[in-house]
């Protein structure tokens, strides 16, 4: 979001310089309560101006002509990839930021900075665009795990251990634990069955039994503590 109370922005940045890890997108945590412009996140980007946000546009999709191209290179984590964008190009003024990924012009699309004994990344456009873009049906092109690698990074740096692991992307899930049971949701957002579909479900206690709205029972392994 780019409007964020100002107290609770100077806690974020506490939380950062302790060692926290922050993730943030074109103009998130750019303006206070009041719709005022707030600078205080500039250098935990490790920017010397982030600028006037660029508008952009939310009903953006690849297949118009006006766009952006942005560059990654394979490092640190990311992979290799060029794919298009939303055309909202952030006029960002480095200060120790290190780029991460750039637009065809050679201007920074991706930064990442160590900010006391935490890490800030700044992605410089829509989230959309990592993700597969809007929609009730998702067809995802052949580089779309490798444009999620930008959003996951930050989780990977913060080792963040994922509660749901799953053998194929884009499977959206929701798990519920509670005193007796625990409920995994999983909703395709494809428009064909997927086959052979695994997935490892990290989970309070041991469980006795298994089953799903599809079938009476279904087969586990308790893969220890």
């Amino acid at each position: 979001d780019p409007h964020v109370d100002s107290r609770a922005q100077k806690k974020i940045k506490e939380w950062v310089a302790g060692g926290g890890v922050l993730w943030a997108s074109h103009a998130g945590l750019m303006r206070q309560e009041y719709d005022e412009p707030s600078t205080i996140f500039d250098e935990v980007f490790g920017l010397a101006s982030r600028g006037e946000p660029v508008k952009g546009r939310d009903d953006w999709s690849e297949s118009e002509t006006e766009k952006e191209q942005i560059i990654v290179e394979k490092r640190e984590g990311l992979q290799a990839v060029t794919f298009n964008v939303a055309p909202c190009k952030p006029p960002w003024k480095l200060g120790e930021a290190k780029p991460l990924a750039h637009f065809a012009d050679g201007s920074p699309a991706f930064i990442s900075y160590g900010f006391g004994k935490g890490r800030a990344y700044l992605f410089g456009n829509a989230t959309f665009t990592c993700t597969g873009n809007y929609g009730p049906i998702v067809k995802e092109p052949p580089d779309a795990a490798a444009r999620r690698e930008i959003v996951a990074v930050a989780a990977r740096t913060a080792g963040v251990r994922p509660h749901v692991t799953l053998s194929h992307p884009r499977v959206l899930w929701c798990v519920q634990d509670g005193p007796e049971q625990t409920v995994l949701i999983l909703a395709s957002c494809f428009d064909e069955d997927i086959k052979g579909l695994s997935l490892e479900v990290f989970m309070p206690n041991k469980p006795a039994s298994a089953y799903s709205g599809r079938s009476d029972k279904v087969d586990f392994e308790w893969l220890g503590d």
